[in-house]
C-alpha cells in the first residue's frame, strides 16, 4: 500500500475480496476476456488442446485450454469452451460454452464434491460442423477437511384442512454449521428441491433441532408433496424423504376482522364477518388473539386466547368482547368460523390494549415522484401525555418499519413557527432522497413519554428518474461562462424545463438549496443543449449540475466546477516564426504590473519559444509577439490497433493491456523476472509486466496476475492515481453510486483530475469494465497528453465526430 500524501488515504493497487459460495449446482465463475473476433479466421486445422487442470481444491478446480479454428468462406464461428464429467468418455455430460472466439479459454469449477475424480476436455465447433475434441483429462479432487452427518425426519402433517396443511420436522446435525433450516413443497413435482420452478421454500428459523410450517392455498383435494432441508454454512443442501398428501375435499368459511377496538373501559371490542359458510354449516364462530403470534390460531399451544362470539351462527356478522386487556401492550386479533371442513381465518387486526401511547395513522400518499412524495400522517390521540416526536419511517426492505430497526430510516416532523409538534390533526410531510422505480415500505409514528406507537404500512413506488449529464464549462471570463448539458432520456415524462444549477458554496448545488443560482434553458425538448452563464464574481470558484425538470421529478447530471477569470485586462499574445508566420495566438487576463515568463505561456504543439529565458513585463493592455522555433513531436504512440484500420474503441481491456499501456506511455525498463502460476514462460508482454509489478503499479492475486481479466473503471481509477500520483480531495463525492465502494478515494480525485465525468445521471458504475476508448481519454489526461494526432493515419472505426477521436488518435498508430 501506498499514503496519498495529500489526503493521506491508503491507496488501493490491485486487491479483490472474493468469497467463494459453495453451491450444490456447479456455478461458474468465467474469466473472459471479450475482444473483438474477427468474421473469418484463417489458421492450421482446426484442433482444441488437452485442458490444462489447476488449483485443485476439495470443491473447485481452474481449467483452461486452447483452440485453433479454420473455416471455409461462408463458415463462421460457432462455439467453444469445456465439456466435463464425473464418468469418462461423457464429453456432453456438462458444457461451459463460450460463444466468442479466442485461442485460450479458461474457467472456474466451484461446488466440486471432495476426493472425486472428474474428466474433462476441451472443444470447439464451427456451424453447421462437429464439434472437435481434445484428448480427455482427468484430475481428483482432495479430501475435504469436514464430513458433516445430517439426520432430517420425515416432515409429518399434523393438521390439514381443504386448503391448509401444518407439518413438522426435526434435524440432528454432527461435523457441521447450520445456515438455513425450513421446507420445500410442490404441487407439481414429487421432488421439490429449492431452485426448482415448481417448488416453493420457506426458510424457518429451528427450535430446538424442530421445524414447523402452515401452508396455505395448496387448493381443495390437490395433492402435494413435501421435504424438510437443512443448508450447512458450506453450501451442501440436505433433504428429508418426501411425504405426500391431498387436501381434504370440502371448504372451510370465509371470514373477514373487521375491527378490533380498544375501549375507555378496558376492554377491545371485535367484529367479524363471515362471507360464506363453506361446504357444511357453521358450528363455531369467535376471535383468536394473542400479544406474541402475529397470526394467532386455534392450533397455537401457546401464547393465544380463543373467545368464542355469542352471536348466532347462522348471522353474518359477529362480535364479541375481549376480556383483562392491561399494560402498554399491542393485541393482534383475527376472527375465525369453524365448519366440518375446517376452521377459517380473517385478516390479523392490531390493537393497543391501552392507550397511553398516542395513536397515529398514516393517511395517504401522493404527488409521488422518482425521489420522493408527499405523506399524510394523522396523530388522533395523545396519549396521557403530550406528543413529543411524529414523523414518517420507511424502508425498502423491512415490511413493517421501525425507529432504529434495521434498514429503516425516519423523517422526524417540522413544524412551522408558532405551531406545537404535540398538535392533534393531519399534516402532511414530503419525503425526498428516495430511489428512483423502487417500491419503499411507509408509515407514520408518534412518541411521547410513554412509548412510541406507528400508523398502518403503506407502499410507495416511485418514478423513473430522467437522465441528463453536465457535459462542461467552456468561454471562461471573469464574469461569464458557457455551461453545456445533455438530457439523455426523458424516462417518458414531459421535459417542463432544463438548465444548470450553480453555487460558489454547495459542493452538491440543487434547486431546493440554499445559495444556489438556477440558469434555465429551453423548457421542453431531448439531447444537447447549451446556456450562458453571466453575472458571476471573479477569481471565483463555481460548482455546476445540469438539470432536467419533468413532470414527475427532478433529475441532475454529475458536479463539475470552474473557477472564473480574474477581472483585467486581456493581453493577446501571437506566436510566429522568424520570417513572421503566425502559428497561434494566445489570450492572457493579467493584471497591470504583473511579469509573464514562459510558465504562462500555452505554446502551441509542435513548437517552442526560441528565447529560453523570455519575460515580459505588463504596463496596460497589449499585443505581445513571441518567436517560436519547430520542434520534433515528443510523444510516442502507447496504445495499438485491433488489426488493419481498426481500434475496437468500444471492446472492453484487459490487466495485461493495461500494464502494456504503462509501460510503453513511461518508456518503462525491465527489472527482472516476475512469477507467477498463470504467466507462461517467454511471455510476449513479459517486459511490461516486469516493470508495473516492480514499481508497484499493479499487483497480482493469490500467486497469480490474471492477465486476461478485464479491467473495471475504479481499477483503473486506481492505478492511474498512483503511477502519476494524482492528488485532490478523496471525501469530494460527485458520484451516487460510489457512498460506499473501495474505490471511491480514487475515483473522486479522478474525477477532480478531469480523468473521468461519469456515465450521466450522477453515476460512475464502478465496476463496469473499462473500453479501450475510455482508458486512452483517462491515460491522455492523467499524462497531460496534447491530443494532438502522432499520424495522418486514420481507424475506420473511429470517426472523426467521435468524442474519443482526439484521445485515440494521440494514443495510437494504426497495426497494419
Amino acid at each position: 500500500m501506498r499514503e496519498n500524501k495529500t489526503t493521506g488515504t491508503a491507496k488501493r493497487l490491485w486487491l479483490f475480496d472474493v468469497s467463494t459460495v459453495r453451491l450444490l449446482s456447479f456455478l461458474l465463475t468465467v474469466s473472459l476476456v471479450f475482444a473483438a473476433a474477427p468474421a473469418l479466421v484463417l489458421a492450421a486445422e482446426t484442433s482444441a488442446s488437452v485442458p490444462v487442470v489447476t488449483n485443485v481444491t476439495d470443491t473447485s478446480a481452474q481449467i483452461s485450454g486452447n483452440v485453433v479454428l479454420n473455416v471455409e468462406e461462408g463458415e463462421t464461428f460457432d462455439v467453444a469452451g469445456f465439456a466435463w464429467a464425473p464418468t469418462p468418455s461423457s464429453p456432453n455430460a456438462g458444457i461451459i460454452p463460450f460463444y466468442t472466439y479466442q485461442n485460450t479459454y479458461s474457467t472456474t469449477l466451484t461446488g466440486l464434491s471432495p476426493n472425486t475424480k472428474y474428466y474433462v476436455r476441451t472443444f470447439i465447433k464451427a456451424k453447421d460442423r462437429e464439434r472437435v475434441y481434445s484428448e480427455e483429462f482427468s484430475f481428483t479432487t482432495q479430501i475435504s477437511s469436514i464430513s458433516a452427518t445430517v439426520e432430517i425426519a420425515t416432515p409429518t402433517v399434523t393438521t390439514l384442512t381443504p386448503t391448509s396443511a401444518r407439518v413438522q420436522s426435526s434435524f440432528n446435525v454432527s461435523n457441521g454449521t447450520v445456515a438455513e433450516t425450513g421446507f420445500v413443497w410442490s404441487t407439481a413435482v414429487s421432488d421439490p428441491a429449492l431452485g426448482n420452478q415448481f417448488s416453493q421454500s420457506y426458510i424457518v428459523t429451528p427450535a430446538d433441532k424442530s421445524l414447523g410450517l402452515e401452508i396455505s392455498n395448496i387448493g381443495v383435494g390437490t395433492v402435494f408433496y413435501v421435504k424438510a432441508y437443512v443448508k450447512l454454512s458450506s453450501g451442501l443442501v440436505y433433504y428429508s424423504a418426501a411425504n405426500t398428501n391431498t387436501a381434504q375435499i370440502g371448504l372451510a368459511p370465509t371470514v373477514t376482522t373487521v375491527s378490533a377496538v380498544y375501549s375507555a373501559a378496558g376492554y377491545i371490542a371485535a367484529q367479524g364477518t363471515a362471507t360464506t359458510s363453506g361446504s357444511a354449516p357453521i358450528t363455531e364462530r369467535g376471535f383468536v388473539y394473542s400479544t406474541v403470534n402475529i397470526q394467532p390460531t386455534l392450533n397455537d399451544v401457546n401464547n393465544t386466547s380463543r373467545i368464542i362470539s355469542s352471536s348466532s351462527t347462522a348471522a353474518q356478522v359477529f362480535d364479541a368482547t375481549l376480556p383483562a386487556v392491561t399494560g402498554n401492550i399491542k393485541y393482534y386479533v383475527r376472527a375465525y368460523a369453524v365448519n366440518a371442513y375446517g376452521a377459517a381465518y380473517g385478516n390479523v387486526a392490531e390493537s393497543l390494549g391501552v392507550t397511553p401511547v398516542p395513536m397515529v395513522t398514516t393517511e395517504k400518499i401522493e404527488n409521488v415522484t422518482a425521489s420522493g412524495a408527499d405523506i399524510t400522517i394523522n396523530v388522533t390521540s395523545a396519549g396521557d401525555s403530550p406528543v413529543t416526536e411524529k414523523g414518517v419511517i420507511y424502508s425498502k426492505t423491512n415490511a413493517r418499519p421501525e425507529l432504529y430497526a434495521e434498514n429503516a430510516k425516519s423523517v422526524a416532523y417540522q413544524p412551522p413557527a408558532g405551531t406545537a409538534i404535540s398538535a392533534i390533526g393531519s399534516v402532511t410531510m414530503n419525503i425526498t432522497g428516495l430511489e428512483s422505480n423502487t417500491v419503499y415500505y411507509v408509515r407514520a409514528y408518534a412518541r411521547n413519554a410513554q412509548g412510541t406507537s406507528y400508523g398502518e404500512v403503506r407502499e410507495l413506488s416511485t418514478g423513473r428518474n430522467a437522465n441528463v449529464s453536465t457535459v462542461g464549462v467552456a468561454n471562461i471570463t471573469a464574469t461569464t461562462a458557457t455551461a453545456s448539458g445533455n438530457v439523455v432520456s426523458d424516462s417518458g415524462y414531459t421535459i417542463q424545463e432544463r438548465g444548470f444549477v450553480i453555487s460558489a458554496t454547495q459542493v452538491i448545488p440543487a434547486l431546493d438549496a440554499t445559495d444556489v443560482k438556477k440558469a434555465p434553458a429551453l423548457t421542453t425538448g431531448m439531447g444537447a443543449y447549451s446556456v450562458d452563464l453571466t453575472e458571476l464574481a471573479p477569481e471565483t470558484k463555481y460548482y455546476i449540475r445540469a438539470y432536467v425538470k419533468t413532470t414527475q421529478t427532478v433529475s441532475y447530471g454529475e458536479t463539475q466546477n470552474f473557477t472564473t477569470l480574474t477581472d483585467t485586462a486581456a493581453i493577446t499574445v501571437t506566436f510566429s516564426l522568424q520570417d513572421s508566420t503566425v502559428v497561434g495566438t494566445q489570450v492572457i487576463n493579467i493584471t497591470s504590473g504583473k511579469t509573464l515568463s514562459l510558465v504562462d505561456l500555452q505554446t502551441p504543439f509542435g513548437f517552442a519559444v526560441i528565447d529560453p529565458g523570455w519575460k515580459y513585463t505588463v504596463k496596460d493592455s497589449a499585443a505581445i509577439n513571441v518567436l517560436v522555433r519547430t520542434t520534433a513531436p515528443v510523444e510516442k504512440a502507447y496504445m495499438k490497433g485491433d488489426g488493419s484500420y481498426q481500434f475496437a474503441p468500444n471492446r472492453r481491456i484487459t490487466r495485461i493491456e493495461i500494464a502494456e499501456m504503462i509501460y510503453l506511455l513511461l518508456e518503462g525498463t525491465p527489472r527482472g523476472a516476475v512469477s507467477f502460476s498463470d504467466i507462461p514462460v517467454n511471455y510476449q508482454y513479459a517486459d511490461a509486466l516486469s516493470f508495473v509489478v516492480a514499481s508497484r503499479y499493479m499487483q497480482g492475486d493469490a500467486g497469480m496476475f490474471r492477465p486476461n481479466n478485464v479491467i473495471t473503471r475504479a481499477e483503473v481509477a486506481t492505478v492511474l492515481c498512483n503511477v502519476f500520483s494524482l492528488t485532490g480531495d478523496s471525501e469530494i463525492n460527485q458520484f451516487s453510486d460510489v457512498t460506499n465502494h473501495w474505490g471511491r478515494p480514487y475515483i473522486n480525485i479522478a474525477a477532480q483530475n478531469k480523468l473521468v465525468s461519469g456515465r450521466g445521471g450522477g453515476i460512475f458504475d464502478p465496476d463496469a469494465p473499462i473500453t479501450k476508448a475510455e482508458s486512452s481519454k483517462m491515460f491522455a489526461e492523467a499524462a497531460k497528453r496534447s491530443l494532438q494526432p502522432l499520424g495522418s493515419a486514420q481507424f475506420v472505426d473511429v470517426p472523426a465526430t467521435e468524442w474519443y477521436y482526439p484521445y485515440i488518435m494521440n494514443a495510437a498508430v494504426p497495426e497494419i
